[in-house]
């Protein structure tokens, strides 16, 4: 009945809440290992630099060494976390599109075997 129908929405309405949660999470942590990872080669290819040319390393460059760390730091991070989510999500939908089709097919064997349970007139 209606009461049946709407605790069925209600769950698949927490379900998809639980399954954002869960791409959030996913979205941060791999995030931060891109920021990491970006922001640390960045970081030993300005050291390098440093010490192959002093221009690179004079007080007046220290703007432009901070503006490159942070840039690639922060790009490391939507790049990684990004693609990341993008990927949750469509591993998210792909289940949720097999559900209703496993439902479907439930819900057509079950029509399917009333009939023939039935007796006919």
């Amino acid at each position: 009945g209606i009461n049946a129908e709407y605790g069925e929405f209600i769950m698949s309405f927490t379900d998809n809440i639980s399954s954002q949660e869960e791409c959030v999470k996913v979205f941060y942590r791999e995030g931060a290992k891109g920021a990491l990872l970006y922001g640390g080669v960045t970081a030993v290819g300005v050291f390098l630099a440093m010490k192959r040319w002093p221009v690179f390393a004079s007080a007046e460059q220290r703007i432009g060494r901070l503006l490159l760390l942070t840039g690639s730091t922060t790009a490391g991070f939507w790049i990684n976390s990004d693609q990341a989510a993008l990927q949750c999500t469509r591993e998210q939908a792909k289940k949720a599109v097999e559900q209703l089709k496993k439902k479907e097919r439930e819900e057509k064997l079950n029509l399917a075997s009333q009939r023939l349970t039935t007796p006919q007139k």
